[in-house]
């Protein structure tokens, strides 16, 4: 008898070593196809369940942290957005009348005033000033 003799539990954690390592290079080439955004996006709500996690079952409407999580959505057509949103931000001066700073504004036409039509519509950026109409 030639060989050498093997140790079950020596076999046991080589065998679980070996499955660990692919484990892991599997979760790490998860991660590679990833952005950072993305992984701090998930960390952050995988904090914010187990903060709630420890929390009561009920909230009851006195309840500061869901005051502050209502009070800091933005919502669409709220007149004190823009204001909410420069004191947020810090900024000093007024804001412009384009609404939020990081949207881009309309672009608008900007040549010689056109002939008035009978709906009021404003020419597109691009138009050139001339009149091909037939009529």
């Amino acid at each position: 008898r030639r060989g050498r003799k093997l140790d079950m539990l020596n076999e046991f954690m080589r065998i679980e070593e070996e499955r660990e390592t692919k484990r892991r290079e599997a979760r790490e080439e998860f991660e590679w196809g990833r952005g950072t955004k993305q992984k701090n996006d998930e960390d952050i709500a995988r904090q914010e369940l187990e903060a709630i996690k420890n929390e009561p079952f009920a909230r009851t409407a006195d309840d500061p942290q869901l005051e502050r999580m209502r009070r800091e959505t933005l919502r669409d057509g709220d007149p004190m957005a823009q204001y909410v949103r420069q004191k947020r931000d810090g900024a000093d001066g007024p804001a412009d009348d384009a609404g939020d700073a990081r949207q881009p504004r309309k672009r608008v036409y900007s040549g010689p005033n056109p002939a008035p039509n009978r709906f009021g519509i404003r020419p597109g950026y691009r138009w050139d000033g001339i009149d091909r109409s037939n009529g």
